[in-house]
């Protein structure tokens, strides 16, 4: 599903017209950048949370020419899914594989 897509669905679901619920998907991508980028974090209930982490300074291998280089001190963004979120995908991942194992 890509953004026009999502747009569209949330559209249906609520009764909101698509240009409100764009400018409502960037605006919540927009917060939630903004406040990780000074190291705060958004948790959004039944979903999950959006934060940074620290990745030290290490040296790394490029697996390709076998160079090893030296990585710098960064941050990186991370999104901790919540357990209800988990088990809704997990189980609907089985449930999808066993209707296509009894279609076969």
């Amino acid at each position: 599903m890509n953004k026009k897509e999502l747009v569209k669905a949330i559209s249906n679901e609520i009764n909101l017209n698509q240009k409100d619920v764009e400018n409502c998907i960037d605006k919540l991508s927009e917060i939630i950048i903004a406040k990780n980028s000074i190291g705060e974090f958004v948790d959004i209930s039944n979903l999950g949370k959006f934060m940074i982490v620290k990745k030290n300074a290490r040296t790394v291998r490029n697996p390709k020419t076998g160079q090893t280089l030296q990585m710098n001190e960064h941050y990186s963004p991370k999104f901790q899914p919540k357990s209800i979120y988990k088990q809704i995908i997990k189980s609907a991942i089985i449930d999808k594989e066993n209707e296509i194992k009894s279609n076969v």
